[in-house]
């Protein structure tokens, strides 16, 4: 059972989420509807936070390397009033590539690739677009993120693995490359994600069936919290 507790959050809008593109590895920004969701999440995460007496100077944050997690990320600071110094980016936090289907509605996709809709819909955790990543994929890539999470060595970085030189996955967005500063396994963390990350996480820590956790839905107007036993929106 995955007992460490931790906050997550999908990303703002961006003008292709607004237009139903299919968006993976395209790096998209926000439009400014995804900017001002995610500045009323971040007054309301702080909120939650001083409810639960949490100060929101121990937030750490670790987010998908994708600029519209890292401009939300930011945001977040900002409305936390923490420095960026405490932002980190992982790569396994990345939304799985679309493929030839980025950039494509869902009527588009049906129109041209007719073969691998019907595919995807036969199959649609295995299934990977050409070109592609699945659902499995990112599953893999987030059980690796949790499980070293859990270990206490993913935003709550321990020094002895930071002397090891065992923080390949941890990057700051910055230029220096190092961990989030001031860290430590007590500090709160903040997950900025993507909703296929967010839905195969659940899959993985409620045990939830995988055709129930890819039909859940992700707000991008709300965060996850993970208690060590359910999970809740706030």
């Amino acid at each position: 059972m995955f007992s460490s507790p931790f906050y997550a959050m999908r990303h703002g809008e961006t003008s292709w989420n607004a237009k139903g593109f299919f968006q993976g590895h395209s790096d998209i920004p926000l439009a400014e509807t995804g900017v001002r969701q995610v500045e009323e999440n971040g007054r309301r995460f702080k909120a939650h936070l001083e409810t639960v007496g949490i100060s929101p100077s121990a937030i750490a944050i670790i987010s998908s390397p994708l600029s519209r997690a890292i401009q939300s990320s930011r945001i977040m600071c900002a409305e936390l009033g923490i420095p960026e110094s405490r932002l980190a980016t992982d790569p396994r936090l990345k939304e799985a590539s679309f493929g030839r289907w980025e950039g494509l509605t869902t009527f588009e996709v049906k129109e041209r690739f007719r073969e691998e809709r019907r595919l995807r819909k036969e199959d649609r955790w295995n299934f990977a677009p050409s070109g592609g990543q699945s659902y499995a994929d990112i599953s893999s890539a987030m059980g690796d993120f949790l499980q070293q999470f859990q270990q206490r060595c993913a935003a709550v970085l321990c020094p002895e693995l930071r002397e090891n030189n065992e923080i390949e996955h941890f990057r700051d967005p910055g230029e220096n490359g190092n961990a989030p500063d001031g860290m430590s396994s007590n500090h709160p963390v903040l997950i900025v994600t993507h909703t296929g990350n967010i839905r195969v996480a659940l899959a993985m820590l409620q045990g939830l069936e995988r055709e129930m956790a890819m039909a859940a839905r992700v707000p991008q107007d709300r965060l996850l919290y993970w208690d060590g036993k359910v999970a809740g929106w706030i």
